[in-house]
């Protein structure tokens, strides 16, 4: 019982977690809970704690005694919504000039265009005995950075083990966050900070070669 809450690192199935929440307090509809309902911020930040660490989000949605969803219901629902579809509106990365220290083969194939094309068949791959690298991300203007998406390859497996983010500030790099583990979703929200023109992944640790399928840069928050 204990592996299902902690797993098996190098199991030899990769399976995701799930999370189980309902909109409301409990998990059926009752008249004096239509105002506990959860808000669209708090379904936005449920949304990064679970997909954004490479969960699958459940929601539960209780009907009421119609069959239908509750009004305050439907309406935090598609606040939720809106508040989603502004967060990842512009991918700044998309486009952007990207450089790795490592590229496997020096291949075009596993190259750090994979990483923005929007196709999670392709990713940028290191040498085999590379397993700590890094990309550098240049942006057309200077931009706000508040939250970065990545992926991994899953179909390889979880690789990394330790990550960090730099953003270029008064020449120099400045560490932003830091995480241990991508997945098959990794969302990460980052302090305010001065626009910048330049952003670093470095992947520290992998278990084996880095085999990363996206990754993205957004600027909108969820206000």
């Amino acid at each position: 019982m204990d592996q299902l809450t902690t797993g098996t690192r190098n199991g030899p199935q990769w399976m995701p977690a799930e999370c189980d929440v309902s909109i409301r307090p409990g998990w059926f509809w009752h008249e004096k809970e239509n105002t506990q309902v959860k808000s669209p911020e708090q379904l936005v930040d449920l949304y990064f704690e679970s997909v954004g660490r490479g969960a699958s989000l459940l929601l539960n949605l209780p009907p009421n005694r119609s069959g239908l969803l509750q009004d305050t219901d439907a309406q935090s629902l598609g606040g939720f919504r809106r508040k989603l579809d502004r967060i990842f509106a512009v991918d700044v990365a998309h486009g952007a000039k990207l450089k790795a220290s490592n590229v496997r083969g020096q291949s075009s194939r596993f190259d750090t265009h994979n990483l923005t094309d929007r196709d999670p068949a392709t990713y940028w791959a290191t040498d085999n005995s590379v397993r700590a690298a890094d990309v550098v991300i240049d942006l057309d203007e200077p931009q706000i950075v508040s939250i970065v998406r990545l992926r991994e390859t899953i179909s390889l497996g979880q690789r990394i083990r330790k990550f960090a983010i730099d953003s270029w500030q008064n020449a120099a790099w400045n560490q932003v966050a830091a995480g241990t583990s991508i997945g098959a979703c990794r969302l990460i929200r980052l302090p305010s900070q001065s626009p910048t023109k330049r952003m670093r992944l470095r992947i520290i640790e992998s278990d084996a070669s880095v085999a990363l399928s996206e990754l993205s840069i957004f600027t909108q928050s969820a206000e």
